[in-house]
């Protein structure tokens, strides 16, 4: 909320049940610039604590909010405002903040907001859709014994311009608790019937643990509608995960046995809150939970270990692929993103471990926007298929100060890791002249010229005069292209 040059900040909602939270602590200082994205405070809910970004960017003028204060939806936490806003303005501003009451909310926000469910294949499956708009619908699926509220972080900020479902799973949550087998292959064609039902003719898929394995199958079953995949602490790339956790969360009933359970999900055990473990407690009472999850874990986890391997089918996949991690993750070792580090973007966040959407959300979810804006526009390339002939390649001779030919890992280092499809040692996708507006932080200019003379590298240099263009940069002679970075055409 703004009025002429101040900005309110305020207390968000995350997640269907969130109704207040409470300060834990400012991360900025008053009279500190803030830039949009700037990690702001630690808010507590019930379920669990997250760090709140700034959205817009000023100077942190007032806190009104101190540490310790809970605060309903809505409720004034601060104000940005520029230096030359008089304080008297600021003290009429905050004086007359009023909250809006979330009755007050159009109907359409309110219905949006509202888990819904379909009939699919003889079951009903629970879902809640956010967002609208021409962007590629995004569609989350959530791991084993988890639930759509899992995605209380990541929802609302993937819903800016797109349709973005948060599904139940079978067995799971609001979902119907017939399983089948309860494997891969039919939780698998459950996910499909719900994207033909919900009408997503074309989505970028996000998944978590069992989550991730199911939406690598349903990528490889359905390429043609598959324009992203996002791997989040995925199952099914290797066979190690901790049985106990697996054993105890079928067999759980006690909040104590629920405490220590849960407590394996997290890096910081702080997270564990008391609504959790009941929300836990209370679905375990459902009836047919037991039986569900008990067959999924011996479909999926028999005698502790993974039956499900996708690592070998994902090189095959036809979209981009990444993998997010926890580095402390309990439940499946960070091992299994380290062992494809050179086929795939892999982001490994520190003090994070079986939840890093929840427990880093702010880094997961710029991963993940960053991800799929670099697939809507092209930019990314997918190396993990056959090469398309190592000879339609491009040396990078010089980047900045740096001469010679350079692997894509170290150029990745040098843009922070986050902005290209790297894949080993090799770089891809990649003639990113739209990303000129970075060229001054990162580099003074790009020098190429074709590799040695081969079958395709005529072809080659055609495709980067082409996207070039489609930027406005001179492609004449390739001797010296300040406007384009080009890497690796594979």
């Amino acid at each position: 909320m703004t009025s002429t040059a101040i900005t309110a900040i305020t207390m968000p909602k995350w997640g269907l049940t969130m109704t207040e939270g409470k300060v834990l602590g400012w991360l900025k200082r008053e009279g500190e610039a803030v830039s949009a994205s700037d990690e702001l405070l630690e808010i507590e809910t019930t379920k669990i604590t997250n760090v709140m970004e700034a959205g817009e960017s000023g100077t942190l003028r007032r806190i009104v909010a101190r540490d310790g204060t809970t605060l309903p939806i809505g409720g004034l936490l601060a104000v940005l405002a520029a230096a030359e806003v008089p304080e008297a303005e600021i003290d009429v501003f905050v004086a007359g903040y009023a909250v809006v009451e979330p009755e007050a909310e159009g109907e359409t926000d309110a219905h949006a907001a509202t888990p819904r469910e379909i009939e699919v294949g003889g079951r009903r499956l629970r879902y809640l859709e956010l967002g609208d708009g021409d962007g590629t619908p995004v569609l989350l699926v959530h791991g084993f014994g988890g639930d759509l509220n899992t995605w209380m972080f990541t929802q609302p900020v993937l819903a800016e311009g797109r349709r973005v479902i948060a599904l139940d799973l079978p067995g799971h949550g609001g979902s119907a608790k017939e399983v089948g087998a309860g494997d891969g292959d039919s939780l698998t064609h459950a996910v499909d019937d719900a994207l033909i039902a919900l009408d997503m003719e074309r989505v970028h898929l996000i998944g978590h643990s069992m989550g991730g394995a199911i939406v690598a199958l349903l990528a490889q079953l359905r390429p043609e509608r598959v324009s992203s995949l996002s791997l989040i602490s995925s199952a099914g790339l290797g066979p190690e995960i901790n049985g106990p956790f697996i054993e105890g969360f079928v067999k759980v009933e006690r909040r104590r046995e629920a405490i220590e359970i849960l407590n394996l999900l997290v890096y910081d055990s702080g997270l564990v809150s008391r609504t959790m473990v009941e929300e836990v407690l209370r679905y375990k009472r459902l009836d047919g939970v037991s039986a569900a999850l008990a067959r999924i874990a011996e479909a999926w986890f028999a005698g502790g270990r993974q039956l499900l391997d996708v690592s070998a089918r994902l090189p095959t996949l036809a979209m981009p692929v990444q993998l997010i991690w926890g580095r402390e993750d309990r439940i499946i070792p960070v091992t299994h993103a380290e062992a494809l580090t050179s086929r795939f973007p892999v982001h490994i966040l520190d003090q994070a471990g079986h939840l890093p959407h929840m427990e880093k959300a702010a880094e997961v979810n710029r991963l993940v926007k960053s991800f799929i804006a670099l697939s809507a526009s092209n930019l990314l390339d997918v190396p993990q298929q056959k090469r398309r002939g190592a000879d339609d390649a491009l040396e990078v001779l010089a980047i900045g100060g740096l001469v010679g030919k350079l692997p894509g890992r170290q150029v990745g280092d040098a843009l922070e890791g986050t902005l290209l499809d790297l894949r080993g040692d090799f770089l891809s996708g990649l003639a990113v002249a739209r990303l000129e507006p970075l060229r001054p932080q990162f580099f003074d200019r790009v020098v190429l010229r074709p590799a040695e003379p081969r079958p395709f590298a005529i072809g080659a240099q055609h495709d980067v005069e082409r996207r070039i263009e489609q930027v406005g940069a001179d492609p004449a002679g390739a001797e010296d292209v300040p406007a384009a970075f080009v890497g690796w055409l594979l």
